[in-house]
C-alpha cells in the first residue's frame, strides 16, 4: 500500500523529493528500514486520468474508422504512447 501512496502524492508532479539516504535514517529500537519502489509509468497507465481532446483528421479516414468500428480516441492514444516511448 506503501507505493499506491507515493504514486498517489507524486501522479500530477514532475519535481520528484530526493530519497532519503539509508545512512541517515536514525531507527529506534523495534524498527526497520524497508524500500519501497514504485513505477509511476506503470501507476499512470493503470490509474491515470483522462482528458477529452478534440483532433481533426480526414472525412475518409473517420469513414473508414466507422465503418471498421474503430475507435479513433484509442488510436490516438496508442500512437502517442508510441511516439513518447511508453
Amino acid at each position: 500500500m506503501a507505493a499506491d501512496l507515493i504514486s498517489n502524492l507524486l501522479e500530477d508532479s514532475v519535481n520528484y523529493p530526493q530519497p532519503s539516504l539509508p545512512q541517515d535514517i536514525k531507527l529506534t529500537a523495534g524498527e526497520q528500514l524497508v524500500y519501497v519502489t514504485v513505477d509511476l509509468d506503470a501507476f499512470r497507465r493503470k490509474y491515470g486520468k483522462t482528458v477529452r481532446k478534440n483532433i481533426t483528421i480526414p472525412e475518409y479516414l473517420n469513414k473508414l474508422a466507422k465503418e471498421q468500428k474503430i475507435n479513433v480516441s484509442q488510436v490516438a492514444t496508442e500512437a502517442l504512447r508510441v511516439k513518447l516511448g511508453f
